[in-house]
């Protein structure tokens, strides 16, 4: 699911620094950006956190219910000789595509930032 979520996100700004190409468009440049730049950190602040039940998914035949307003957990369909386990994990693909977003969402925001400074002289895109 997480994979999804991130191969979204990518798409969905490639797509805006797409449109920001066929436009010339130093805004539209900017803004996708700080997109990748801000979900960038979002990944390599908070990670992913997976739940599990002695090895078992959460699409395997249990629901876990999180309230925020609360602050209460609630699971259902776990036998007595199972336990649960809730963890932060930032793995290896969470820590790459982070790192790649912080770093290209700060070279695509830092470009026309660069070109109106310079007069458009400097012309990197």
């Amino acid at each position: 699911m997480e994979v999804l979520v991130i191969s979204f996100f990518f798409i969905f700004v490639f797509a805006f620094i797409a449109l920001a190409m066929y436009f010339r468009s130093r805004t539209l440049y900017f803004a996708s950006g700080t997109m990748l730049l801000l979900w960038g950190y979002m990944l390599l602040t908070y990670g992913v956190t997976e739940t599990t039940i002695s090895g078992r998914t959460a699409e395997q035949n249990f629901t876990y219910d999180y309230n925020a307003t609360s602050n209460t957990t609630s699971i259902s369909g776990i036998a007595t000789n199972e336990t649960f386990t809730n963890v932060t994990d930032k793995n290896d693909y969470t820590n790459s595509f982070g790192t790649a977003a912080v770093i290209l969402g700060l070279v695509i925001a830092i470009v026309p930032i660069v070109q109106e400074a310079t007069g458009g002289k400097i012309t990197l895109i």
